[in-house]
């Protein structure tokens, strides 16, 4: 395991609340970082279903689940703070922000986040209101490609009442086509750092770094490989590409990726993915 101590390090120990004291402490913030608001907790002693629900007069209600960030801080990653704060922001800019140009961009998630924010969107809409749909596009396995919409100091996501304000001609490929050009547009900073030889870590913001698979034909010179490319997508900011044919080095992979897929924020899959001829599926091999 010693390639994943260097890329990923050591947490620091502390003192962890529990993930109601947690909550609790969060909903806190965000009452005063929207002070009109009515902030509550509830299912407070269910630790699945505990949840934050904002009541602003004259908007929508809204809901936030702690779960991916209570990972974030119960693991003491580095980007915790801001990762909160980058909530906090997107929680205000709802209320009293102003509206602000998005960029479409690529955006790999697993099926199950997709079946949850429509589950949400249908509880916070209309009762007669039709059910809102993501606009999704088939990846591998259990991962879906959803578009987001990347604004300044928050992200939403493209449903299919939304494609004809966010294209010219309201189509799904066209706004494929726009998110993964503009997701090009910054290979340039894409990083890749590289363990003895065989394990490349593909790195860009910590936000579409696994969705950087969408445009592996652009990064692949990067990379010193002997072989076809298997790839980790174990979260939003882990994707991990090993020599093929390097079988041990698959095989701790496929280990390390089954444990971290159960508790890192933004989780993705546990599968690792081939790439071949130009198309990613999930690789078998180690099945």
């Amino acid at each position: 395991m010693g390639f994943f101590s260097k890329l990923f390090g050591q947490s620091a120990g502390h003192k962890q609340l529990s993930k109601r004291e947690f909550t609790e402490q969060l909903a806190q913030e965000v009452q005063q970082t929207v002070p009109d608001a009515r902030v509550e907790v509830k299912d407070a002693d269910d630790d699945a279903e505990i949840s934050i629900h904002i009541t602003y007069p004259n908007a929508e209600s809204n809901i936030v689940y702690p779960d991916n960030l209570y990972a974030s801080y119960s693991q003491g990653r580095a980007d915790y703070e801001s990762y909160k704060q980058n909530i906090l922001n997107n929680i205000y800019d709802y209320y009293y922000g102003e509206e602000e140009t998005a960029t479409l961009m690529p955006n790999i998630k697993h099926i199950d986040w997709v079946a949850e924010v429509e589950r949400v969107t249908a509880t916070q809409g209309k009762d007669d209101a039709p059910p809102q749909r993501l606009v999704t596009f088939p990846f591998a396995g259990d991962l879906v490609t959803v578009l987001a919409l990347d604004y300044p100091n928050k992200m939403g996501y493209v449903f299919e009442a939304d494609l004809a304000e966010h294209t010219p001609d309201g189509s799904k490929d066209t706004a494929l086509h726009m998110a993964l050009e503009n997701l090009r547009a910054y290979s340039e900073h894409v990083s890749v750092e590289t363990v003895d030889d065989t394990w490349h870590r593909v790195s860009l913001d910590q936000t579409y770094d696994a969705s950087l698979a969408l445009i592996l034909d652009t990064i692949l010179p990067q990379l010193a490989l002997s072989a076809e490319p298997v790839l980790a997508l174990i979260a939003r900011d882990q994707f991990i590409v090993v020599d093929g044919n390097a079988s041990r080095d698959l095989e701790v992979l496929q280990q390390f990726a089954a444990e971290q897929v159960k508790q890192v924020p933004h989780a993705l899959s546990a599968h690792l993915y081939r790439y071949r001829d130009g198309r990613i599926s999930v690789y078998e091999a180690l099945q």
